[in-house]
């Protein structure tokens, strides 16, 4: 189970109250026994480079060396958490190592069905583009976890706020994409 806290004002704005969730992880992609493997599980496009290290303080993670504009790695979704509605990554790009999620999204309606690119964009404040294009670039927060990212996306949002103005709602996540060059050290679906 994963804890996630959420934080919730009462009627005084000095206070406030905490509560714990907890939120079954659904897939976990890493290193770690019990895990699915992130090398073994892997679809690799181009040419990049994939090592496994131990880190001596993260444990073991997965090393990727891939020139951004020509390479990509894919890891698809298994059915059973293609419903998550969180991603939790944690990982350090060195220098460029960027996030994709590749959702199917609902009409309002629920009558038509398409599927989008999410890029989670750790250096931008607003989405790129105010377009229904089929990739949009995103926003998140990243926090640090011992020297790695540590980021949490709300799917459902993160469609809200990317393609809602065009009528799509989330419907279930597909596929995690990185391109460029990093460490890893694990893929959370919850």
């Amino acid at each position: 189970m994963e804890s996630i806290f959420c934080k919730h004002n009462s009627f005084n704005k000095h206070d406030s109250l905490f509560f714990i969730f907890f939120k079954k992880k659904l897939e976990v992609f890493g290193l770690e026994p019990g895990e699915t493997d992130l090398r073994n599980s892997l679809m690799a496009y181009g040419s990049p480079f994939i090592s496994t290290q131990n880190d001596g303080f993260h444990g073991n993670i997965l090393k990727i060396s891939a020139v951004y504009t020509a390479a990509n790695i894919d890891w698809a979704v298994k059915a059973s958490a293609n419903a998550a509605t969180l991603i939790t990554l944690t990982y350090k790009p060195e220098p460029d190592l960027v996030f994709y999620a590749r959702v199917s999204v609902l009409s309002k309606k629920k009558t038509t069905t398409t599927q989008k690119w999410l890029r989670f964009e750790t250096s931008m404040s607003l989405p790129q583009s105010k377009n229904d294009d089929e990739e949009m670039g995103i926003p998140v927060s990243a926090s640090d976890d011992n020297g790695l990212l540590h980021v949490n996306i709300n799917l459902p949002r993160m469609v809200y706020n990317a393609f809602g103005i065009h009528g799509w709602v989330y419907d279930k996540i597909l596929l995690i994409r990185s391109r460029g060059s990093g460490k890893i050290k694990s893929i959370v679906l919850l």
